[in-house]
C-alpha cells in the first residue's frame, strides 16, 4: 500500500492556497491493490453541543468545520458503523476555529487515542482504519 503524506511545510502551503480541497484530494489520495480511494471533502459549520452524522463509507474523507466562533459546549461527530468501513479508509479533520471538547464514534469499532481536541487553524489530525483490528489509529 502507497500513502501520500505531506511534510509540515507542505501542508502550511495548501492550507494558504486558493485551491485548498483540490490539491487535498490530490495530494491524499491512496492507492491500494487496484481500488483507489481518493479523499471526499466535506464542509461542516458545528454548533456548541450539536453533532453531525457522517453517511458517506468506503471513502476517505477530509472534513472542514467552519464554526462561528470557538466551541467549548463539544461537538460528536458519528463515523458510520464498522461493517460499512474498509480497511485502510482515513478520516481527516480541520477546523477553523477550536472545537474542545470534540467527540468520535464509529459504532462497532474503536479509537487507538484519547483525541478530544481540534486547534483552530492547525495541520489537524488523521485517523486510519483497520478492518483486522477494528481501530481507527491516529496518524
Amino acid at each position: 500500500m502507497k500513502i501520500l503524506t505531506p511534510s509540515n511545510s507542505q501542508l502550511s502551503t495548501f492550507l494558504n492556497s486558493n485551491d485548498l480541497i483540490n490539491r487535498f484530494i490530490n495530494l491524499f489520495t491512496v492507492a491500494r491493490n487496484e481500488q483507489q480511494l481518493s479523499l471526499k471533502s466535506m464542509i461542516i459549520n458545528p454548533v456548541d453541543g450539536g453533532s453531525y452524522d457522517v453517511t458517506e463509507s468506503g471513502q476517505s474523507l477530509w472534513l472542514e468545520f467552519y464554526p462561528a466562533a470557538v466551541i467549548t459546549g463539544g461537538f460528536t461527530v458519528t463515523l458510520p458503523n464498522v461493517d460499512n468501513l474498509i480497511d485502510g479508509q482515513e478520516i481527516f479533520l480541520t477546523t477553523y476555529y477550536t472545537i474542545n471538547p470534540i467527540l468520535l464514534l464509529s459504532p462497532g469499532a474503536a479509537f487507538n487515542t484519547g483525541f478530544t481536541s481540534l486547534a483552530a487553524n492547525a495541520a489537524g489530525v488523521r485517523f486510519k482504519f483497520s478492518k483486522a483490528s477494528g481501530i481507527w489509529y491516529r496518524m
